[in-house]
């Protein structure tokens, strides 16, 4: 669906959050039932994973522009904002593209141990560690995909609704002091947190 200019921006926005939150919730849910039928690992964990470790992972990413961030403030903003993602070319206007390769942003161990770490306590056996392993696996290239595209223009879901707000509160991240929106392709993170802003 593309832009409605009829309709107010902020109602757009609003829905376009309402649906990936939404697609996000369908996405665990299938995942969950194959998960369950192949591994017999319980619904509850990823759900748990996905909503619970989310949250870490989110909170990981705000250190990381926080004054007691540290070693990995000083990594995260200058190596992922300042160096592979400029916000000064992210700002702006088209064309500009991103192409990194997902080993080559260095803030992706940040992400991944913990990850890992809540599949190893919520995993009965090795089997159950290397389903939710590749689940995370998933999800992170989901993530590196989404972002690696917001990032490029121009493009050719330019003008989708669910594009544009992803992009938007994206940019929003990029901007100023950089305190909100930490999460990328699932806002739920960031409205249980009081960090969205779009």
């Amino acid at each position: 669906m593309l832009l409605n200019e009829n309709i107010k921006p902020d109602i757009i926005k609003k829905r376009a959050l309402f649906i990936l939150i939404l697609i996000s919730l369908i996405i665990n849910i299938v995942a969950s039932i194959i998960l369950w039928i192949t591994l017999k690992i319980h619904p509850w964990k990823l759900f748990t994973h996905y909503y619970i470790v989310g949250i870490v992972l989110v909170g990981i990413h705000a250190l990381g522009h926080s004054k007691w961030g540290g070693w990995w403030r000083t990594q995260h903003v200058s190596h992922h904002h300042i160096k592979c993602y400029p916000y000064k070319k992210f700002l702006r206007k088209a064309p500009y593209l991103h192409k990194l390769a997902i080993h080559e942003d260095g803030n992706v161990w940040m992400f991944v141990i913990p990850a890992l770490l809540g599949c190893w306590i919520l995993s009965e056996n090795s089997y159950q560690f290397f389903g939710l392993g590749i689940y995370n696996l998933l999800i992170l290239l989901r993530e590196d995909y989404l972002h690696q595209n917001i990032h490029t223009s121009p493009h050719h879901l330019e003008g989708h609704f669910l594009f544009e707000t992803l992009r938007n509160i994206h940019k929003k991240h990029h901007q100023g002091n950089m305190k909100c929106n930490y999460g990328f392709g699932d806002p739920f993170h960031d409205l249980i947190l009081g960090t969205l802003r779009y």
